[in-house]
């Protein structure tokens, strides 16, 4: 006879941190869900000099192109986030029409977002489409860019916790792009003089500040769907080993003097303060940081979504320099 599981021992397997409204953010939802969507009698290129022959004859338009190299650089990005990141370029309107049209010639590849178990409700506004690099968009900027790393649209299927992953932090990065914070984002960049090192998911660095060095703030991503605390021990103790050797975590393309600080990037308050319990950050010789979604969501100002760990739990911090102008 088969043994029949304790409710509450299945509902505790992976733990949730809701926000301050009792809902779980869907960019962190473990039950989440991403379903590649195909527009209807679609026809796709397969080899890039189809696009540089729409190029040519301009059908394939200039737009298209910085277009494509944003979601590239991005990774993954959902819509809403692309119309901004394209705000200098064209209206969001006009970055819509032409996503329609890039994902009809399979240069990009749209996912659209639901949570298991959740029905949305009528007139309730469903997640904007998740944008990724296609078949011959991959190839293309492949083509264009060789130096540049570019994920393979295969990598998206079936890795829905990547999709969250690469969207939530876009939020971080279009926010600090858009308002002209940031002088360099990079994804995994190699740390510590040697490329075996675990990698962190990003580098956010802000411009040169006035009298001093600018900062640079090494990111990892904390997900409810993870075992995420062993992930951090083990994280924390190469930045701490790094650090007392080095008097410094040395990062891919970036030179001293500098500034820097570990930012733990979390999607809920009740997040950052269990791994705060849990870890007890404010003990580690180094600075670490979190970077609240919950907060960010609210003001849409990367200045009021930092936290730091103390004793007592965690207390917000502001850091004027991240301020909008």
């Amino acid at each position: 006879m088969t043994e029949v599981q304790n409710p509450e021992e299945i509902r505790s397997a992976i733990q949730v941190f809701p926000r301050e409204d009792g809902k779980v953010p869907i960019w962190d939802n473990p039950n989440f869900r991403a379903v590649l969507k195909l527009p209807k009698d679609h026809k796709p290129f397969a080899r890039y000099e189809q696009a540089l022959e729409e190029e040519i004859q301009h059908t394939l338009l200039k737009e298209d192109i910085i277009l494509l190299s944003v979601i590239g650089a991005a990774v993954c990005a959902n819509e809403a986030q692309l119309r901004k990141y394209m705000q200098s370029v064209q209206s969001a309107s006009r970055t819509s029409d032409r996503l329609k049209r890039l994902q009809y010639r399979g240069y990009v590849h749209r996912y659209t977002a639901s949570v298991r178990f959740e029905e949305f409700k009528e007139g309730e506004r469903k997640p904007p489409g998740i944008f990724v690099l296609g078949a011959v968009g991959y190839k293309l900027m492949k083509y264009y860019y060789n130096d540049q790393h570019f994920v393979h649209p295969d990598k998206w299927m079936d890795n829905p916790y990547a999709i969250q992953r690469y969207v939530a932090m876009n939020e971080i990065r279009m926010i600090g792009t858009t308002n002209r914070q940031l002088s360099k984002w990079a994804w995994l960049p190699a740390i510590g003089d040697h490329v075996r090192n675990p990698k962190p998911l990003a580098v956010m660095s802000t411009k040169k500040l006035k009298n001093q060095a600018p900062v640079h703030f090494i990111i990892e991503r904390v997900q409810m769907a993870q075992t995420f605390l062993d992930y951090l021990r083990k994280r924390l103790k190469t930045y701490s080993y790094l650090k007392e050797r080095d008097g410094v975590i040395k990062i891919e393309g970036i030179k001293p003097p500098i500034m820097q600080a570990v930012v733990i990037s979390v999607s809920t308050v009740s997040l950052a303060e269990f791994v705060q319990k849990q870890l007890s950050l404010h003990l580690y010789s180094y600075d670490i940081l979190f970077l609240i979604d919950e907060w960010l969501d609210e003001t849409e100002e990367l200045a009021s979504a930092f936290a730091q760990g103390t004793e007592e739990g965690i207390v917000q911090v502001k850091v004027p320099f991240l301020q909008n102008k």
